[in-house]
């Protein structure tokens, strides 16, 4: 959830009924290429895990700790001694295609609440954000298998653009006024 938090283009929200968090969703705009959600959250939270050591250097002794980031030290290493010769290869059609959108990262309906009109809320809410930034578009990944998910998009004029392995990308216009 810090993540969400830490950037002021991010963003998360819930619904509450009877004081219970019936819905929630969750998203955020890029802002260049290679940053998405996963890398996001990943890189945030290796940066706490070292800030964490940094305030209390016993724990890298922890077996439970040594155990859970494995790559701790590895991406410590590659930081520290980064060649200044490495070179990113870059897909040429993602520099060319880069726009800036909103991201659907997250989205969610209590089971018990399904059927009752949280997912329109949360759906009509995500796209007043993604105006809100004055993207004109917005994406999300989702599993080929999740057919639920994928209908449910759908109805919210969501529409498949690109297959990655077993995962659509979709992908909802909308009309921005400058």
């Amino acid at each position: 959830m810090q993540w969400f938090l830490a950037n002021d283009k991010r963003f998360l929200f819930h619904i509450e009924m009877n004081n219970k968090v019936v819905g929630y969703c969750g998203g955020f705009v890029p802002q260049k290429i290679g940053d998405g959600s996963a890398s996001g959250m990943f890189q945030f939270a290796f940066n706490e895990a070292v800030k964490g050591i940094m305030k209390k250097p016993w724990l890298i002794f922890n077996e439970e700790v040594r155990r859970m980031y494995p790559f701790l030290w590895r991406n410590i290493k590659r930081k520290i001694f980064r060649n200044a010769n490495a070179t990113t290869v870059v897909n040429t059609h993602t520099v060319s295609t880069f726009a800036p959108h909103t991201g659907l990262v997250v989205i969610g309906v209590h089971t018990d609440y399904r059927g009752k009109g949280i997912l329109n809320e949360l759906m009509q809410y995500f796209d007043e954000k993604a105006k809100q930034y004055q993207c004109s578009f917005a994406k999300l990944s989702v599993k080929q298998n999740n057919t639920r998910a994928i209908n449910a998009y759908k109805k919210f004029d969501w529409q498949i653009v690109e297959e990655l392995g077993n995962t659509y990308v979709m992908q909802k216009n909308y009309s921005v006024n400058a």
